[in-house]
């Protein structure tokens, strides 16, 4: 199977159509679904964080290819030079490749090399409605929650259903 290639020159606006080319040569692989999801999600990750802290001007090439095992090869490159991220601000980006992917390398600053197993665990489902989410995830996701009623609340009672 011929590799993925992309190079992305425009910034932000590019990454939907990225993940769409990549989704479909994902989908031409015997690959099971949570292994192509996982490159994709991390495939675009990657792309973002290049477009984020490599040079506005500079193009961001995307390869990936298949080895032999039925793992997956990523790789993610900004050839301009890097801007730090603000002070206090450290994204969430390497932790989530590194959670999607077996391996996750930074080859330079503007470059980030990925490796998936064919085959990631499988999430761990306790009954057909829940899913196992180890402690700091689950404590991530009940902070969005709290944030989402927090939300809805200082919004006030008024509601479409609401009487006035």
């Amino acid at each position: 199977m011929a590799a993925f290639a992309a190079t992305l020159l425009r910034g932000p606006t590019e990454l939907r159509e990225m993940r769409h080319l990549l989704t479909s040569w994902l989908g031409r692989t015997d690959a099971t679904a949570v292994v192509r999801d996982a490159v994709l999600l991390a495939t675009h990750e990657a792309a973002a964080n290049a477009m984020k802290h490599g040079q506005p001007e500079s193009p961001v090439s995307i390869s990936a290819s298949r080895d032999e095992a039925g793992g997956f090869t990523v790789e993610v490159t900004n050839l301009g030079g890097w801007k730090e991220p603000d002070p206090g601000h450290h994204g969430r980006g390497l932790a989530l490749m590194s959670e999607l992917m077996s391996e996750v390398e930074i080859q330079t600053k503007t470059s980030v090399r990925m490796l998936s197993g064919a085959s990631p665990p499988e999430p761990t489902l306790r009954s057909e409605t829940s899913l196992e989410i180890p402690v700091p995830k689950r404590m991530a996701v009940l902070k969005i929650f709290e944030k989402a009623a927090k939300a809805v609340s200082d919004r006030g009672t008024d509601s479409p259903t609401s009487e006035k």
